[in-house]
């Protein structure tokens, strides 16, 4: 609803728009993400991802990253909003993944987004401590996002849905997968052969046995899954369209505002 107030939005990489009324005029500006160029540099000097760190012994298996529960629609804000009325079916779905984690022998780590959310799912959250027994474990200190020392306990990421941290990953050499079942919002139609050329590579999964089944070719070989040459060549060419990073991506900054400035 806002695009048509602008003439030029700043991208991460892509170019389409949704098509409709007053939206003729909107071009799209692409530049690095200087947030997600940032964060690399931060995992490489923190973790310094690659064949030892992905080889490692952990705790636990899989690192579950669930969204945001609002208990009140928001005020329009974007698509990726998992309401109150989302509530059943996506505790629903948090439930059938530890139980069948569970019975593939698979441990997970489990983050909810933040402290409301925890309490709106705090029903949800104590089934899960006794569906997936020793197999499944909460963290009770919440802080926004990943840490080196949180990812240090799991082999892989997972999220539930493509979000700004499942991005984080991706450009970061990160092992991390989604299993997206389009609950409460979905790609756009530009960007559906996107997305399915990460499902066809084991990266973005619509159930949560195919997630677990590559989990398992992950966990069998990590190095070679992290460089198998179709999978990376997917990943670079979506982040190419959808998370853009440069190591100097002030330069790229400095000269669309010195550009900018000139016009006015």
């Amino acid at each position: 609803m806002e695009y048509p107030q602008f003439d030029r939005y700043l991208t991460w990489g892509w170019t389409k728009f949704p098509e409709g009324r007053g939206m003729g005029h909107v071009k799209a500006v692409v530049l690095p993400s200087p947030w997600l160029s940032r964060r690399r540099e931060q995992w490489r000097r923190d973790v310094d991802p690659g064949p030892g760190w992905w080889e490692r012994e952990c705790a636990h298996d899989v690192l579950l990253m669930s969204n945001k529960v609002y208990a009140y629609p928001p005020a329009p804000s974007g698509g990726a909003v998992s309401r109150g009325d989302h509530a059943a079916a996506f505790a629903a779905e948090l439930k059938d993944f530890v139980v069948r984690s569970r019975s593939a022998g698979v441990s997970i780590l489990h983050k909810s987004f933040n402290a409301p959310t925890m309490k709106l799912l705090a029903g949800t959250l104590s089934e899960l401590r006794v569906l997936g027994g020793d197999r499944y474990a909460h963290v009770e200190q919440l802080n926004k996002g990943l840490s080196p020392g949180l990812i240090s306990r799991a082999r892989l990421v997972l999220w539930d849905q493509p979000g700004t941290g499942f991005l984080e990953c991706l450009t970061s050499g990160l092992p991390t997968m989604v299993l997206w079942s389009r609950l409460y919002n979905r790609e756009a139609p530009w960007s559906r052969e996107a997305f399915a050329a990460l499902e066809r590579v084991g990266i973005v999964h619509r159930d949560a046995d195919a997630a677990l089944a590559e989990f398992a070719r992950f966990k069998a070989g990590p190095t070679a899954w992290m460089r198998d040459e179709v999978r990376a060549k997917a990943i670079e060419a979506f982040c190419l369209e959808y998370a853009l990073i440069d190591d100097d991506w002030r330069k790229s900054w400095k000269r669309f505002v010195r550009e900018a400035c000139s016009r006015r």
